[in-house]
């Protein structure tokens, strides 16, 4: 199907009657138009590259009648000439782009029994500009429930073989997705087995086609729950997923919604099994990996200068961000796992995420840290003022869950909000008890005896440490505190 240039487009729009006249088998009309007599296929290829085009030539053609002449010439009986086969792939092809103006919905759904008719013939070509056509109308979520009839001959279109085209199966699986969001439509495809399809799809060279599959995959747990989950791992679709994690294997749709499937399936009864069957595959470090790619795409710090501040991130990024920190969350709570971590660098990744503008993924980022024990405080610190005793950690050990609150913000007493360093020192040498004073030498009202409590907890801000460190460090003074 080729298009015609650029000029004649302009010229053959005006002759859309004309074009029409001739697809009804009117050949006459033409005679009294700008361009040469054609048979119905030529027309049909006309008006097919002019729906293309623009939307106002889909809704002249619709105006004019042409979806009905389509849906008629594509479900006429097969005939045994080539001429008869091109004319109704010309046909279904031109109603797959009609298919992309709302205006003419109405009257595209009147061909939901061509569409299944064409589903089932062996023809790939014909099939494949059906699946086209399907695929746009499930574009539009107000259509689902009509086209709910064609959910079973698409799952079984997986498995149709590949000569003639590579996009066969992937408007298939692109229609499955779309239409999936409907819940009564993705009751349908678990009942008709579409799991092992999907899973065979991840092995799939094409981004397009393993994205779609991991989106769909994502839908359908929504709706199967724990039985579909269990499903999964059955049909091994762990370890194809965790291999997708990478920078060349899948879209940012598909990696977000890989990684929101892996947290998901974590929650479940079995999710300890599947998080250790993850970690063992690899998803620590491919998902590190990922996140360095991701980082290397931005903008050199002098290119940030220039143009100023960067473009805020999509809502898909922000949400691969956030499925990533949870999955560090869950794997730093195993203390098999913590080593694996830190060794793979998942500090300086979490750290990073802590600045994210969402608040879950600050939430778990700093759980991860945590659970890390990257917040501890230096021993020489803890020996230095004598508090070793008296350090709140008596639950140090046990990993944070959603439900602990150690992040609170240290507030400052002084009105000016100053980062004046507090010296703890003893008053005298008869005096026991320690006085802290500011950078001035003003006794602070509050004295701290040598038995006194210090919550680590207080000294975890909501946002990085500037040193990086995650503690407080003393100053070359001695007996400092800054941040």
């Amino acid at each position: 199907m080729t298009e015609p240039k650029e000029r004649d487009k302009l010229h053959i729009s005006q002759d859309i009657p004309m074009l029409i006249e001739c697809l009804k088998g009117y050949n006459s009309a033409i005679n009294k138009s700008n361009i040469a007599p054609c048979t119905k296929y030529e027309s049909a290829m006309y008006l097919f590259n002019l729906s293309i085009t623009s939307e106002e030539n889909r809704v002249k053609i619709g105006s004019m009648g042409g979806v009905g002449y389509f849906l008629a010439l594509a479900g006429a009986k097969e005939g045994k000439d080539k001429e008869s086969d091109d004319l109704r792939i010309a046909s279904i092809g031109a109603l797959a782009y009609l298919a992309k103006s709302p205006e003419l919905h109405s009257d595209m759904l009147k061909g939901v029994s061509v569409y299944k008719e064409l589903l089932k013939t062996d023809k790939e070509r014909l099939r494949d500009a059906t699946c086209l056509c399907v695929m746009h109308l499930a574009m539009y979520p107000n259509l689902h429930q009509a086209l709910q009839p064609l959910v079973k001959l698409l799952v079984h279109g997986m498995t149709w073989t590949m000569e003639y085209t590579q996009n066969l199966k992937q408007n298939v699986i692109c229609a499955l997705h779309l239409l999936a969001s409907r819940p009564e439509n993705a009751q349908l495809m678990l009942a008709e087995g579409i799991l092992p399809h999907l899973v065979e799809a991840l092995t799939r060279k094409s981004k397009i086609q393993t994205s779609t599959s991991l989106r769909c995959l994502e839908l359908l747990l929504e709706v199967g729950e724990f039985p579909f989950a269990q499903q999964m791992c059955e049909e091994q679709a762990l370890p194809k997923m965790v291999a997708l994690i990478h920078h060349e294997r899948a879209t940012d749709e598909g990696h977000c919604a890989c990684l929101r499937t892996l947290l998901k399936l974590a929650k479940y009864p079995t999710g300890d099994s599947i998080m250790a069957r993850a970690v063992e595959e690899g998803l620590t470090q491919n998902m590190l990996k990922l996140y360095g790619d991701y980082k290397a795409e931005e903008p050199p710090v002098k290119a940030k200068k220039k143009k100023g501040k960067l473009p805020p991130l999509s809502e898909c990024q922000l949400n691969l961000q956030q499925a990533m920190a949870g999955l560090l969350a869950g794997i730093a709570s195993s203390e098999a796992n913590r080593e694996l971590a830190i060794d793979a660098g998942a500090r300086p990744v979490l750290e990073s995420l802590q600045n994210s503008v969402d608040e879950q993924t600050r939430a778990f980022a700093r759980q991860a840290l945590w659970n890390l024990k990257c917040f501890e405080v230096p021993d020489d610190i803890v020996h230095h003022f004598k508090l070793g005793d008296d350090i709140v950690c008596s639950d140090r050990d046990r990993p944070l869950s959603k439900n602990d609150q150690p992040f609170r913000t240290l507030q400052s007493s002084q009105a000016n909000k100053s980062t004046a360093s507090v010296n703890l020192t003893p008053r005298s040498a008869a005096d026991p008890v320690t006085w802290a004073t500011d950078n001035k030498g003003n006794v602070l009202p509050m004295p701290l005896t040598e038995r006194s409590t210090l919550d680590i907890g207080h000294f975890i801000t909501d946002q990085a440490p500037a040193s990086g460190k995650g503690h407080f460090v003393p100053s070359a003074g001695g007996g400092n505190l800054e941040p």
